[in-house]
């Protein structure tokens, strides 16, 4: 199995797309969601994968499993993962989970001005590690164990039985995941069970070998799929692949799914069908548009922060009416400001459907904003949202919005530390 230490952009704390540096399972066909600047993957996007273990700030550097080093167990188990900026080396503990690992992090060493660039175990069975980089003096260390030999402990029954299935479920979706890379008449078959499985990393490696198979042999399997999580991943894999002329079809299959009864997991990824189908698939119909409209409208605002997301980029493309002042009132009561800025960057593109009321609560939000922290491009962010919504202003309502100062050029915030993480949405 691979792994690697991928890095966050330090400069989006506390910005909606931000994302931490974090340790990701690098499977066959696997998206992680990396684009530049706004235009992140969140992470619940069912046609992605998740990180195994997200670290927070940081300089990710080199990485390496203890298995060739003299170190005791659970030492010899563990993934080491240089941290440059805070001058530190990690071990992870990892745990099967399903067809994939968690994975829980302990420091294991670090020091005033130990910026690690990379470590690797000799064939002494020692770690060595160098530090250095940007004007910094370079060091080479060594480190070694000294003490008795300590036996792991004896697994649990528990234990014993939840690694056994872990170990299949890797099986399998290594299996699945040989479909990825040739057509083989047998592959729609083998992985259709699986896009019905609970684990998100089997029905992934699944619908990417269906995926890979001629659209034409399973459109109608798709569009007839009555599970609910099957027919998501099934309709998910005709989204992407599919053609225009499937997306009427597509849209009634997912008029099936009871949204209200979803599980959020299933709702999230429901929501991303809809995207995809108008990303690849075209602008629906009139007919169509007014039926995901009414199924859709419904739901929103939504108990769940990411679902409400969601449902906002959807509610705003297909103009739904009412969905400004909606989005306005959760914009004043967001629980964090991220969602605030999530809210505020689809809104200021919008440019029909307002009110005096909507506009001025919106720039009112704004003015707020400045008292938000976060990290260097927070200032550009919110000057950028502020442009987007003058530029859709009839000259009627800069008129009205000009005595209160609403349109006044404001001083940005400046970076900061980033928020607690007590601020971070809720999903």
């Amino acid at each position: 199995e691979m792994f690697t230490y991928d890095a966050d952009m330090e400069w989006d704390v506390a910005l909606p797309w931000y994302r931490p540096t974090r340790l990701n399972h690098v499977v066959s066909g696997g998206e992680y969601g990396w684009r530049w600047g706004t235009g992140k993957w969140p992470v619940y996007f069912a046609d992605s994968l998740p990180s195994t273990l997200d670290t927070g700030l940081g300089s990710p550097t080199g990485l390496e499993f203890g298995t060739r080093s003299q170190f005791p167990s659970p030492y010899r188990e563990a993934l080491f993962m240089g941290e440059w900026q805070n001058g530190r080396i990690l071990y992870v503990e990892m745990s099967p989970q399903g067809a994939s690992y968690a994975g829980d992090y302990k420091v294991f060493l670090e020091g005033g001005a130990m910026n690690v660039c990379d470590l690797t175990f000799g064939p002494d069975g020692a770690m060595y590690f160098i530090t250095g980089g940007r004007g910094s003096q370079s060091g080479l260390y060594r480190v070694t164990y000294d003490g008795p030999n300590v036996a792991a402990d004896p697994p649990s029954d528990e234990q014993v039985t939840q690694a056994a299935e872990a170990k299949a479920a890797r099986q399998l979706r290594r299996r699945l995941e040989e479909f990825h890379r040739r057509r083989d008449a047998s592959a729609i078959d083998v992985a259709w069970p699986h896009l019905n499985s609970a684990d998100r990393w089997l029905r992934f490696a699944a619908r990417l070998a269906v995926e890979r198979q001629d659209p034409t042999q399973w459109r109608d399997r798709a569009l007839s799929e009555t599970g609910p999580t099957a027919s998501i991943a099934a309709l998910l894999a005709l989204a992407r692949l599919g053609r225009a002329e499937d997306q009427t079809d597509l849209l009634a299959a997912l008029d099936r799914l009871p949204l209200q009864q979803l599980e959020r997991e299933q709702l999230l990824d429901a929501l991303r069908v809809w995207e995809l189908s108008f990303i690849r698939q075209g602008t629906p119909s009139a007919t169509d548009r007014a039926r995901v409209l009414a199924r859709l409208d419904q739901l929103y605002p939504h108990p769940s922060t990411y679902a409400n997301r969601e449902l906002c980029r959807l509610l705003i493309y297909l103009q739904a009416p009412g969905v400004i002042p909606r989005t306005v009132n959760l914009i004043r009561h967001a629980i964090s400001q991220e969602d605030a800025i999530f809210y505020s960057q689809l809104l200021a593109r919008v440019s029909e459907g307002w009110t005096t009321e909507t506009r001025e609560a919106f720039f009112d939000a704004l003015l707020t904003a400045r008292k938000y922290q976060g990290g260097k491009l927070l200032a550009d962010a919110l000057l950028h949202i502020r442009g987007d919504g003058i530029r859709t202003l009839a000259e009627n309502e800069k008129e009205s919005l000009e005595p209160r100062h609403l349109l006044r050029p404001f001083r940005t915030p400046s970076p900061a530390s980033p928020p607690p993480t007590a601020l971070r949405p809720s999903p």
